[in-house]
């Protein structure tokens, strides 16, 4: 699991660093959300994640809930594992729904792998809409650690938030697909 900075993903964003008019998470959302993360490995495994942030608690830690199902590769228990810096696109899909999408990149030993990984946003849309229809989130100077005394993974990483900029803007004519679909060749045949 220590590939996985995607199981932090709610926390990563809440509290990622604002730049010009960008809204982490828990300025666009007041710390409540639910987040659906679907994640595929390069040797094909799938992994889905229900996140809900609940607030902050008294302390202003962020109350989360995750459900994990699916399967991580073997292969990934190796020790030498050093995840890459990476990116992550947030669009406004509508009131009070965001898509993010991003390939986060790790060593393992020397090799390089890969995880694809998209996630659906819900929020109060009363809070309103992104600044822009589109922030950038990077993720970067990534670290992970497992104590075995404990039986706890801690993560350290550094995020900061910036709006997207009008050429990353998709034209007003032409509607966002976040699930593209692969084009048929040949005639349509009823089913």
């Amino acid at each position: 699991m220590r590939v996985l900075v995607v199981t932090i993903a709610p926390i990563y964003w809440a509290l990622a660093g604002e730049s010009g008019e960008a809204l982490n998470g828990h300025s666009l959302t007041g710390g409540r959300f639910r987040q659906e993360s679907h994640v595929e490995f390069a040797t094909g495994e799938l992994l889905t994640m229900t996140q809900v942030a609940r607030g902050l608690d008294p302390d202003g830690l962020l109350l989360l809930d995750v459900v994990v199902n699916g399967g991580v590769p073997e292969s990934l228990a190796a020790a030498d594992l050093h995840v890459q810096d990476f990116e992550e696109r947030y669009v406004q899909m509508g009131p009070g729904r965001l898509f993010v999408g991003s390939t986060q990149r790790f060593l393992q030993g020397s090799l390089p792998s890969f995880l694809r990984c998209n996630h659906s946003i819900q929020y109060n849309s009363a809070r309103g809409p992104q600044p822009q229809l589109v922030q950038h989130l990077r993720a970067s100077a990534i670290s992970s650690a497992f104590d075995p005394e404990a039986e706890a993974l801690r993560f350290q990483l550094t995020t900061a938030l910036q709006a997207g900029t009008q050429l990353s803007q998709p034209p007003p004519s032409q509607p966002l697909d976040p699930f593209p679909r692969p084009q048929r060749e040949g005639p349509a045949t009823p089913g």
